[in-house]
């Protein structure tokens, strides 16, 4: 399935019915670009989902409980984006040094996939994602890392 830009924006809003994020204080969506592909990620507090989104993505909205969302999009020609299934892993590591594998499973609303997982943290410690993907089976993983302190709503 293509997508425009416009398609991101509607995707970015529905994906898991998060529509509450506009009032969260840090950014909700981060994006990267790694050779062909444009990959988003989040990582939010699992209070900020609905009941509903919660139990059916099996996340916990308990304090402490956080989720990431990653959706690799592959670019094909002049701002065309298509949703790219892929084989996410990563881990998830404290200010103290403990990593711990996130268990991502794949979910796919509106034609594009996304991999999720849910995750436990200390409110107000920052936490270092490591992130790897395959986009294209025929290529060497892509990987990325990022810092993110998430805080108990």
């Amino acid at each position: 399935m293509k997508f425009s830009m416009s398609h991101l924006s509607i995707f970015r809003c529905a994906l898991l019915g998060l529509a509450c994020l506009a009032a969260w204080p840090v950014a909700a969506e981060q994006q990267i670009e790694l050779d062909n592909f444009q990959v988003h990620y989040a990582a939010l507090p699992g209070s900020v989902l609905s009941e509903q989104s919660a139990r059916m993505y099996q996340i916990s909205r308990s304090v402490g409980s956080g989720f990431i969302n990653v959706t690799v999009l592959e670019k094909q020609g002049d701002e065309q984006l298509v949703s790219r299934r892929s084989f996410v892993r990563g881990t998830v590591r404290t200010e103290q040094g403990e990593a711990r594998p996130l268990p991502f499973q794949q979910v796919t609303e509106g034609g594009v996939t996304s991999s999720i997982a849910n995750f436990w943290y200390s409110p107000g410690k920052e936490l270092s994602f490591a992130i790897e993907f395959i986009g294209d089976p025929n290529q060497p993983p892509e990987e990325f890392a990022f810092k993110q302190t998430l805080f108990a709503n």
